[in-house]
């Protein structure tokens, strides 16, 4: 399936994102900001056959104020990013641009209830959306400016 920009693969059990070798999926390359030039770039969009890293830094912004000692913090992936990078493997990767689900895509995993207590979220305000967190294990929910 090509939508005209970036196609997703297969995706593994951390998240990143994989090529698949049929052709009805392409993973296309997209430089995300602040990464500089590489030098298996030639230009966005280009078909790709290496496997997908995805990455964005706007996960960075995600932080459990109520529990600060939560794994999933703005440390973790930034060091998991220090640590792919010293290690040589985003160059051997092609980075996948991140972007919203589709509704379609979200209501294959979760049902419509949960969709549109997520939706609601957008209406609350810090203090309701972390008493909203608490009733979710290892969840957290946070205003995005």
């Amino acid at each position: 399936r090509d939508d005209g920009g970036l196609s997703a693969g297969k995706r593994g059990e951390f998240g990143e994102a994989f090529c698949s070798r049929t052709p009805r999926w392409r993973c296309h390359f997209v430089p995300p900001q602040g990464l500089g030039d590489r030098p298996f770039a030639s230009k966005a969009h280009e078909p790709c056959s290496k496997p997908g890293l995805l990455y964005d830094a706007r996960m960075r912004e995600h932080e459990n104020e109520g529990n600060p000692s939560h794994p999933e913090s703005p440390d973790r992936i930034s060091r998991i990013w220090s640590l792919l990078r010293e290690r040589g493997l985003v160059e051997r990767c092609c980075l996948v641009e991140a972007r919203e689900a589709t509704k379609e895509e979200i209501l294959k995993i979760h049902s419509e209830e949960h969709y549109v207590t997520m939706e609601t979220t957008r209406e609350k305000s810090t203090e309701e959306l972390r008493e909203m967190a608490r009733d979710y294990n290892s969840v957290y929910l946070h205003k995005v400016g």
